[in-house]
């Protein structure tokens, strides 16, 4: 019998340049944005400058101090803490709030467009401004309809240190309401309407419809709104700087603002912090990449559009 060769067929010169194309924009985006603006940042994680402005190489002693620093509770260990907490406080609430709220939108149920103008308010006006109202409304509006009710003592939600992070976890979560359902209503928008009325003829109700059809069908949207909301886990801050600039109280710092204050408040020898904030971004990257790739496979595996 004789033995069949199957050649390979060449990929044309066009194909190949299309693809060049493609992928050098981002590789030369993550070469000059993130390693060449990073380089100077890297190296830091290994210096360490004295109060005479010298750098002297460490090793890896930055990092043992940062590891001691989130064991004891120092400010950045709190705010380590602090991040990865609030992270998933709003992520496993919101989440399901913004799917839900993008399907009954998309269904055009009763009343979706009066909640999707409510949903899209606070991303229709400036952050800064709508901060500004919501801030007024808390500390004198709110405080006036209490005490119209006979409640005297209640207390400011922004200043209270009680009360305080719970305030910027339910702010965090109703301003980027906006984006993220319109992101989600889209995607369901796309779903084929006539799969979904011959389910409906076949006697499926809208759990079956929602759980059977469409969020398998959207599932690549969702993967890619857990993989890039998984980035921002180990820093997640919520709206410190938009409430308190520099002054938030320590217990509710985020890794992100503490970097942020902490490079702010340099004050007569604060470069000697810039180490360990170099420290601290190099191993949050170190462990978010491996966790952000796994979960992405992970998603992948789970994806039913996938054959």
């Amino acid at each position: 019998m004789e033995n069949i060769v199957i050649k390979k067929e060449k990929m044309p010169l066009k194909r190949k340049l299309f693809i060049a194309s493609i992928v050098t924009i981002p590789l030369l985006s993550f070469a000059f944005f993130y390693v060449y603006i990073n380089f100077n940042s890297f190296l830091l994680a290994f210096q360490k400058i004295d109060v005479n402005e010298n750098y002297s190489f460490v090793g890896f002693d930055n990092f043992k101090t940062f590891f001691d620093t989130i064991l004891t509770g120092s400010d950045a260990g709190l705010a380590f803490t602090n991040s990865l907490k609030n992270f998933w406080t709003t992520f496993l609430i919101s989440t399901p709030l913004y799917i839900l709220f993008a399907y009954y939108i998309a269904r055009k149920m009763p009343g979706e467009r009066l909640l999707f103008t409510v949903v899209m308010l606070p991303s229709a006006v400036s952050t800064f401004v709508y901060a500004l109202c919501y801030k007024k409304f808390v500390e004198v509006s709110l405080q006036d309809i209490m005490r119209s009710m006979g409640v005297f003592d209640f207390p400011q939600l922004i200043s209270h240190p009680d009360y305080c992070n719970f305030n910027n976890l339910f702010f965090s979560v109703w301003i980027s309401f906006g984006s993220n359902v319109l992101i989600f209503s889209n995607a369901m928008n796309a779903v084929d309407k006539e799969i979904l009325e011959s389910a409906m003829i076949d006697g499926a109700n809208d759990r079956v419809q929602f759980f059977g059809i469409v969020m398998p069908l959207i599932w690549p949207t969702f993967t890619t709104y857990c993989v890039t909301g998984l980035t921002g886990m180990f820093t997640w801050s919520g709206a410190l700087m938009t409430f308190y600039m520099y002054d938030a109280p320590r217990h509710i710092w985020g890794l992100g603002y503490y970097f942020t204050v902490t490079i702010k408040n340099t004050g007569s020898i604060g470069y000697m912090n810039y180490p360990m904030v170099a420290t601290a971004g190099l191993f949050v990257t170190i462990i978010s990449t491996p966790l952000v790739f796994g979960a992405k496979w992970v998603m992948n595996k789970l994806d039913k559009t996938i054959d």
